[in-house]
């Protein structure tokens, strides 16, 4: 399971402080989710330079955003790791809009081709489940798209995306 050190602090009052203005919490904020938001992104982007302006821009982007954020609906790693995803999407998007007879499936970037274990781990999946989570999570691929790539129904591939977040819960339970 993942571990966030907040030095001390829970994420309730982490939020309350970010909510309240105190640029001190967003420096706690930083040191604590950089990583794994940095690993998330850099597994969509392909180059580490382009993972790190969209780590910037996410944490510019909560910062402008926190006040709307409510702890009843989502948890703080869940709603920035959604913002992190949004923004490194749109950027390789942007990306790809203006470089022409660039190959639509670009490369993602692997800090010294190590994986990266503060994300969930894909190991214990299935091939087609491991497809499936890539082009639709990390690639930003659409269901009628990511089925299509894979020569599949899109029924089907709901179901193969249904088995891997099920498969990737237990192992985080277990």
């Amino acid at each position: 399971m993942l571990e966030i050190d907040l030095k001390g602090k829970t994420e309730e009052d982490l939020v309350r402080a970010l909510q309240a203005g105190q640029r001190e919490a967003l420096s706690l904020l930083y040191d604590a989710y950089s990583p794994v938001l940095l690993g998330l992104v850099a597994r969509i982007l392909p180059t580490q330079e382009a993972a790190e302006e969209v780590l910037l821009a996410c944490f510019v982007h909560v910062w402008g955003k926190i006040r709307d954020f409510n702890p009843a609906t989502h948890r703080l790693l869940t709603w920035l790791l959604g913002i992190a995803r949004q923004l490194a999407l749109a950027k390789k998007n942007s990306t790809r809009a203006f470089a022409p007879g660039q190959d639509q499936k670009m490369t993602t970037f692997a800090p010294d081709n190590q994986p990266d274990t503060r994300l969930p781990s894909f190991h214990g999946l299935a091939s087609p489940e491991k497809a499936v989570l890539d082009l639709v999570y990390l690639q930003g691929y659409t269901c009628p798209l990511a089925a299509e790539e894979l020569g599949l129904t899109e029924e089907a591939l709901k179901v193969k995306l249904k088995m891997a977040f099920t498969q990737i819960r237990a192992e985080k339970t277990a």
